[in-house]
C-alpha cells in the first residue's frame, strides 16, 4: 500500500462499509476515473447468522481517490460478485487448497494480475469473530469482501476488462467472473 501512496490502516483487517447499491452482478460497470482497477476477492455472505456462503468478487476501487481517502475510494466504484455461491461448510476442510487467479485484459490479451490461494487471506472464522466484536449482532445478508492478493509485478493495471476465477480442485468446480469497465470521466 505504501508503495502506491496509500495510507496504511490503523488495524488489520479494516472494514470499509459501502452502500448495498454498489453490489452488482453486472458484467459491465461504469466508473468516474480512469485510475480504477479490479481486485480479486473471496466474498463471504452471512445469512441467518450461521449460514455462510462463499463467492467470488472484485472490489473495484478508485486508486486516485484511495491515496487521500480509502473509504471514499471503495465507495466510488461498484463491487462485482458472481451469482453462484458455495456453502462454506463444503469448502472449509480444504480452504487453503482453493486457487484464485486474476487477469487484466488489454487489447484482448490476458495479462496475469493476481494469483494465490484462499490460504493467503484471513480465514472466515477469524474474520467473523472480529466482525462480531465490531458489529454485534451481524445483520442478516451481510456481504464481506475478505481481502485480496498481491499484484503480480506490484503495480495496478487500469484495464478495460478484468477476469477472475476461483477453482476448487477437491470438489472439481470453478467460479468465474469477468466484467468490462467503462470510464465516464467529466
Amino acid at each position: 500500500m505504501r508503495a502506491h501512496g496509500v495510507p496504511i490502516p490503523d488495524a488489520v483487517p479494516t472494514f470499509y462499509p459501502v452502500p448495498m447499491e454498489l453490489l452488482t452482478r453486472a458484467r459491465a460497470i461504469e466508473v468516474s476515473t480512469a485510475e480504477s482497477s479490479g481486485e480479486i476477492e473471496p466474498v463471504l455472505v452471512i445469512r441467518d447468522r450461521d449460514e455462510w456462503y462463499l463467492t467470488l468478487g472484485s472490489d473495484h476501487t478508485a486508486r486516485d481517490i484511495e491515496k487521500a481517502d480509502i473509504a471514499r475510494s471503495k465507495a466510488a466504484c461498484p463491487k462485482i460478485v458472481c451469482a453462484e455461491e458455495w456453502a462454506y461448510a463444503d469448502v472449509r476442510p480444504h480452504w487453503d487448497r482453493i486457487e484464485l487467479a486474476g487477469w487484466a485484459v488489454i487489447d484482448g490479451r490476458r495479462q496475469p494480475y493476481q494469483r494465490g490461494t484462499l490460504g493467503d487471506v484471513m480465514e472466515p472464522e477469524e474474520l467473523v469473530r472480529i466482525l462480531r466484536e465490531r458489529l454485534a449482532p451481524l445483520p442478516n445478508g451481510l456481504t464481506v469482501c475478505m481481502g485480496t492478493l498481491p499484484l503480480i509485478g506490484g503495480k495496478f493495471v487500469y484495464a478495460p476488462r478484468y477476469e477472475f476465477e476461483m477453482v476448487d480442485p477437491v470438489l472439481e468446480r470453478r467460479l468465474a467472473l469477468g466484467y468490462d469497465v467503462r470510464v465516464n470521466a467529466p
